[in-house]
């Protein structure tokens, strides 16, 4: 349950700090499902590094968003949330290490130079990155991201130091 509401307090904060015209309070999945089209959740993939399993050892906690679906893990997390007797069983293994690939994942899309970098302000893969496939080590060790290719050069941002600097403005707000 903590993992989810993590999960639901970055969701917040990411419409929020984007002048989201709805309460944080009052937001839900509904709200939370229109990240996808600026992050692309449903794209990324989380390895567990200690996973011995092959069949499970590759995440895609947000998959299902990619074709309007319902998250399972999220899904199982409210259904227990709201009534603990008779749906104990939904709160299993599975979904929390589903719930805990989906956290990594939001994460690394808002703050991927600082927590799955190993250097500050890096940019581009080292030959060890290009080894594991794409994806990214995790201070922790537990978990690995790998992140969307999908994203074309004029959905890039374009940072120029010199003119952010002087702004007073300096960030711009996404439209959900």
């Amino acid at each position: 349950m903590r993992t989810c509401i993590e999960i639901e307090a970055n969701c917040k904060a990411i419409l929020s700090a984007n002048k989201y015209n709805k309460i944080p309070s009052k937001m839900n999945m509904s709200d939370y499902k229109k990240i996808e089209i600026t992050h692309r959740l449903s794209e990324y993939e989380v390895m567990i590094s200690e996973w011995a399993d092959d069949a499970f050892k590759i995440r895609k906690p947000f998959s299902n968003w990619s074709s309007g679906g319902a998250l399972p893990w999220y899904t199982a997390y409210n259904t227990v949330k709201h009534n603990r007797q008779e749906h104990f069983a939904e709160a299993n293994f599975l979904h929390l290490t589903d719930a805990a690939c989906a956290l990594s994942a939001l994460i690394g899309a808002q703050f991927r130079d600082y927590p799955y970098q190993g250097f500050p302000f890096g940019g581009g893969m080292s030959a060890v990155d290009i080894f594991k496939g794409g994806f990214e080590d995790n201070p922790s060790g537990l978990f690995s991201v790998k992140y969307p290719s999908s994203w074309g050069v004029n959905e890039s941002y374009n940072f120029v130091w010199t003119t952010l600097r002087t702004a007073s403005e300096p960030f711009d707000f996404l439209s959900f």
